[in-house]
């Protein structure tokens, strides 16, 4: 386990885009255009110089098994730890990357005086929801989406 570096980000764009193909396969809502890990690519690339956001990435036997992005939300009333994405590879399920990302996160939240962190869990995804549901996580707001 480490903070996510520049170099991590090529063979964690693979995992980006496997989990992004699977949360597809579950919704029809949603697609992976052609450039996804070109554009996940950038978007971390800049993310990675950004004082309030962080990220770390787990090691299996010198191969990144998962990646977890968290991110301060300043807010007038209640700022938060943001927990971006959160992706394990799927072909080294098992073993624990996901709670040992999360600990490191919350472990981050934690320095930087956060005491409430939100995630957003794809309804569709039974895997994510038991992880966040075990993680502790319970309802707070419902999220909408309206198409504009």
């Amino acid at each position: 386990m480490r903070r996510t570096a520049a170099a991590d980000l090529d063979p964690l764009s693979l995992i980006w885009l496997e989990s992004a193909e699977m949360l597809a396969g579950l919704d029809p809502r949603i697609t992976v255009p052609p450039e996804g890990a070109a554009l996940w690519l950038r978007y971390t690339q800049a993310a990675l110089n950004e004082p309030h956001f962080c990220a770390f990435t787990a090691w299996r036997r010198e191969r990144p098994a998962g990646y977890i992005f968290g991110r301060i939300v300043p807010d007038p009333l209640l700022t938060v730890g943001l927990v971006e994405d959160l992706a394990v590879d799927s072909h080294g399920r098992g073993g624990g990357p996901g709670r040992l990302l999360w600990d490191a996160l919350r472990g981050w939240f934690t320095e930087q005086n956060i005491t409430l962190a939100e995630v957003r869990v794809p309804t569709q995804s039974a895997i994510a929801q038991a992880f966040w549901r075990a993680s502790g996580a319970r309802e707070w707001y419902d999220l909408l989406r309206l198409k504009v």
